[in-house]
């Protein structure tokens, strides 16, 4: 949605938001860690226990060998870096291109000298996700272009758009992946190839195709877009793993799980990226978003079938 569709009142609370967080994202990053991190960590976890049940419960599910003392460590440290990644998305406000490529480096990216095709990445909300529209690829002409599902608040909708924009992302709503991607195929018109960043950790829409998987320990149902897009077109996939380190600071590492020929059976693509996944949360359980529903959806008996067949040693 862009600006020009929005109502009046939502334009000035458009703008109203923005002069407030830009206010916030001139002062020094000191000041930023030092005050405000530690202000946003007691509002949002102390005060206003924004989703602490929710994040609980995919805890204790998750890390059913972990005692209650370490549940709760992992809890305030992922509502401490919650705090942040709040903070770093308002930075984004402000922040040069020369500066975000300062603070995201990155690993394994020398294939793209001597690969012409598009790629794609497939990340989860681990770390901070919306700092990859900066993502540091401009020396192997790429545009990232960040794939994402419309808010329903259409003043935050625009106001991540914007931001996105803002640090060189190519914005793509979920509904227009195909038609973006069939339109761009031969490369934008300056030359620059498609770089998709495709968050592929959320629950499904009911109207997209989808296989449940054994991921942290549950049932869990996955989207195969990124999978479909890329057998389709034969498009590599990158997973991308993410090291924190500092605030606003990320070291990324590319492992390659499909090469865009390969033949393999439905899912394994989707199924490669679930197992490297876990690896990385349960190594740094704290930045992964644990406030998301992420399994929302009921395990059918339709989908039961499916999954056991897939781990019988599973079946009850």
């Amino acid at each position: 949605m862009s600006k020009s569709r929005l109502s009046i009142p939502q334009r000035i609370l458009y703008y109203i938001s923005l002069s407030f967080m830009y206010l916030i994202a001139i002062l020094p990053d000191f000041i930023l860690v030092a005050v405000f991190k530690p202000l946003i960590y007691l509002l949002v976890y102390r005060v206003a226990r924004y989703r602490v049940k929710v994040v609980r419960d995919n805890l204790i599910k998750c890390f059913p060998e972990k005692t209650p003392r370490e549940l709760r460590t992992i809890e305030r440290k992922f509502y401490f870096f919650f705090a942040e990644l709040i903070l770093n998305v308002v930075n984004m406000l402000t922040m040069s291109r020369r500066k975000l490529r300062r603070l995201l480096t990155v690993e394994g990216d020398e294939v793209f000298a001597t690969d012409p095709r598009h790629a794609i990445i497939m990340t989860a909300h681990f770390g901070c996700w919306e700092m990859l529209a900066g993502f540091p690829m401009r020396n192997h002409r790429f545009k990232n272009v960040c794939v994402y599902h419309e808010l329903e608040n259409p003043v935050a909708d625009e106001i991540m758009r914007y931001i996105r924009e803002r640090v060189g992302g190519v914005p793509v709503e979920r509904r227009e992946v195909l038609r973006h991607y069939i339109a761009n195929r031969n490369g934008y018109p300056d030359g620059d190839r498609m770089l998709w960043g495709m968050i592929s950790d959320q629950t499904p829409a009911r109207d997209l195709k989808h296989h449940w998987l054994r991921f942290m320990g549950r049932p869990t149902v996955f989207a195969r877009g990124s999978e479909y897009m890329a057998v389709k077109f034969g498009t590599p996939i990158y997973f991308l793993w993410v090291e924190h380190r500092g605030f606003g600071r990320y070291h990324y590492r590319l492992e390659r799980i499909y090469d865009g020929v390969e033949q393999l059976p439905e899912y394994e693509i989707t199924t490669r990226y679930a197992v490297l996944l876990e690896q990385q949360i349960r190594q740094q359980p704290e930045l992964w978003l644990w406030t998301h529903r992420r399994w929302k959806r009921v395990f059918g008996a339709e989908a039961q079938q499916s999954y056991y067949e897939r781990y019988p040693e599973e079946r009850p």
